[in-house]
């Protein structure tokens, strides 16, 4: 079971139109597809995460430790309005997506906009 696991990353690179006959190739039967977009969900989550944090320390000269999910943008890390329009064009070039301002208004913190980010590109 710990060797059909480890193979998890390296059969989701593979999985397209014909993922049962991958599936079957990989001898991963026991892996369910619920398992695979579970591992591709926390996968994306952790790229968007780290990410945001490169901006942001980048773009507000904070100290990445000071760069947490719960870390307030205003309150904790001093953005001004300014500093929040340069990080919302920051993460639309990044990531190559639309932030609409009513969406971009509802954020606060750091895991916030990871949130935002994230449901943005699954919607791409």
């Amino acid at each position: 079971m710990l060797f059909t696991k480890l193979l998890i990353p390296l059969a989701l690179f593979t999985f397209d139109q014909n993922a049962d006959t991958q599936v079957e190739q990989w001898g991963l039967n026991d892996i369910s597809y619920q398992d695979v977009a579970i591992y591709q969900d926390s996968s994306l989550r952790k790229q968007v995460e780290l990410k945001i944090k490169k901006i942001i320390v980048e773009k507000l000269a904070v100290d990445e430790n000071e760069v947490l999910w719960e870390t307030n943008f205003t309150y904790d890390l001093g953005a001004d309005l300014l500093d929040w329009i340069e990080l919302i064009l920051e993460f639309e070039e990044a990531f190559t997506i639309a932030i609409p301002d009513p969406v971009a208004e509802k954020v606060k913190t750091v895991g916030d906009a990871i949130e935002m980010v994230e449901q943005l590109i699954k919607k791409k």
